[in-house]
């Protein structure tokens, strides 16, 4: 088994192209040296320099240094949004083989990683405190987590449904974050333009034929001055759609207009008897 392993292993080595092209050498591998936090497989993915691939058959792939040089920038980069802003590419090494192929090694200081030290909303003031308890715990982010750019515009995304989901059907949010890479902190403010708070208003039904309107209404579980939230609009649609008598069932708003009421129709198609 061994000797068979090892055959096999010498096989592929030989099955490595290793003619260049264009003055370009093959590049049989990259290998990263001081990346701790992030692997890489993922490093690997964010740039585009790729190595030789294939086992006994392999696709040759070609080492160069100029367009390397970019991906040095792509992997400070990815670094950044993951919350090291201190992070260097300190070398990149150059290895060839007997047949010319060359492998890099590619030396990171990754540097501190910043962490969220305080979280601000603005324009929250007339939220009740128990609500913004509520929508902060529901955001991907906290003070005292390690800063992601993706995780902050989670965060301003999330922040934006749960207040839709407090009756704030136009809410609009914007953000900044002040990062101190020497502290190894980040500073998050949400400017939160909440607009007015909505309630229900009437439950509009059309399509029904053989089931009164009113029971179709009843059965959405919406009550006219019930404060507005897209869940509620979504648990109206399968509670008609669970009455089991219709074949389709559509529940949507009504376009909001100028007063803080949110209309609702619910259109249904009857299923055949």
């Amino acid at each position: 088994m061994r000797r068979n392993a090892l055959a096999l292993l010498a096989l592929a080595a030989c099955a490595t192209p290793s003619q260049p092209f264009e003055g370009h050498p093959v590049l049989a591998a990259i290998k990263f040296e001081g990346n701790k936090s992030i692997g890489g497989s993922e490093l690997l993915s964010k740039i585009a320099t790729t190595p030789t691939s294939g086992f006994f058959s392999k696709t040759a792939r070609y080492y160069d240094a100029d367009l390397f040089s970019i991906d040095e920038k792509r992997i400070v980069r990815w670094y950044n949004q993951k919350g090291f802003y201190e992070t260097k590419v300190l070398d990149v090494q150059e290895q060839k083989d007997e047949a010319g192929r060359v492998t890099l090694v590619v030396k990171i200081d990754e540097g501190r990683r910043a962490k969220i030290a305080n979280m601000d909303f603005q324009g929250l003031d007339e939220i009740p405190k128990g609500e913004i308890s509520d929508i902060n715990a529901a955001l991907p982010i906290h003070a005292g987590d390690w800063f992601d750019e993706d995780g902050y515009e989670k965060a301003k995304d999330v922040l934006k449904e749960q207040l839709k989901e407090h009756g704030y059907a136009q809410a609009e949010i914007n953000g900044r974050v002040e990062v101190a890479p020497e502290a190894g902190t980040a500073h998050i403010w949400f400017d939160c333009d909440t607009g007015a708070r909505f309630h229900f208003g009437k439950v509009v039904v059309t399509g029904n034929r053989q089931i009164a309107a009113n029971e179709i209404a009843t059965a959405t579980g919406i009550d006219k001055g019930q404060v507005y939230s897209p869940q509620a609009i979504a648990l109206a649609q399968q509670r008609v759609y669970n009455l089991g008598t219709f074949s389709g069932v559509r529940v949507q708003l009504e376009p909001l207009g100028d007063t803080p009421i949110a209309a609702v129709r619910v259109n249904v198609r009857e299923a055949p008897f």
